[in-house]
């Protein structure tokens, strides 16, 4: 120990530890040469070659990878409660209820408690498809 020992002398040491493992599983190179003696013979090992293989594996696995897509909005009735102009859902969720690209005004059933039928989106955005149905007054407190 304590000595300081080249890349290509750290390899051939691994590859040294590894013979004995092969050998117990019954493997024998072609020839008969040991590992040790056919790993002397190769290029030196090369931190830059191993940047570029592990560039290329981790570029290949993301290239591979489909991109996530959002989910596609689905139909839903949500009752809830309209309060200081937010509607939250009897679930506790804040919608925010959209007419195309503009907010739908629900100031008319203030303090009321809805049923709205529309398509859901990903983020609680809530497309209304015809007008909210008014259930009564909001049941206590929120």
């Amino acid at each position: 120990m304590g000595q300081v020992v080249s890349g290509n002398a750290r390899l051939e040491r691994f590859v040294a530890f590894l013979a004995p493992t092969g050998a117990c599983l019954g493997a024998k190179p072609a020839g008969g040469v040991t590992p040790v003696e056919f790993s002397v013979g190769k290029a030196p090992f090369s931190r830059a070659r191993m940047a570029t293989r592990i560039a290329l594996i981790a570029g290949a696995i993301l290239a591979s990878a489909s991109a996530a897509h959002a989910s596609r909005p689905v139909p839903r009735t949500i009752v809830g409660c309209v309060v200081d102009g937010t509607f939250t859902s009897d679930d506790g969720y804040v919608i925010q209820a959209k007419n195309g690209f503009e907010d739908y005004d629900l100031s008319p059933f203030e303090g009321r408690r809805i049923s709205v039928k529309g398509m859901l989106s990903p983020g609680d955005r809530f497309q209304v498809e015809r007008r909210p149905r008014d259930l009564g007054p909001c049941r206590g407190a929120r």
